[in-house]
Formats: C-alpha cells, structure tokens, sequence
C-alpha cells in the first residue's frame, strides 16, 4: 500500500506543477495583450499630439501680427 500512496503523491505532485505552469501561462497571455494596449495607446497619443502640434502652428500663422505701419501714416477708420 506504500507504493500506491508514493504514486499517488507523486502525481498530485504532477498534477499542481501541470496547473501552475497553465496559470502562468494564461498570466504571461493577459500581460502580453496589455503590454500591446499600451504600446498602441501609446501611438494614439503620439498621433494626437502631432495633430495639436500641426493646429496650433496653423493658427499661429493665422493670428500673426499685422505688419507694423509707419509712423508717419495715416490711418483712417471708418
């Protein structure tokens, strides 16, 4: 009856590294889909801020100063 109790340990020994090995296994799946989440969020920024970049720039150019007159001039408001 020893060896059948040995055998018996030893395959429930089996059995938790089999179930452990699976559960890392399905935590390094879940981890690796967030690293890519991440990654792609990551990109979505980048692109939003380029586009805030480019519109800020193009209403920079279009609230630029009016050009200086001459001191001299007249200017006449209607």
């Amino acid at each position: 009856m020893a060896a059948t109790g040995t055998g018996e340990a030893e395959q429930a020994k089996v059995d938790r590294v089999q179930k452990l090995q699976s559960d890392v296994e399905g935590v390094k799946n879940i981890m690796t889909e967030n690293v890519d989440r991440i990654l792609a969020r990551g990109e979505k920024l980048d692109d939003l801020m380029n586009k805030t970049e480019d519109l800020q720039a193009s209403v920079s150019l279009r609230s630029a100063p009016p050009p200086p007159t001459h001191p001299n001039s007249l200017i006449i408001l209607l």
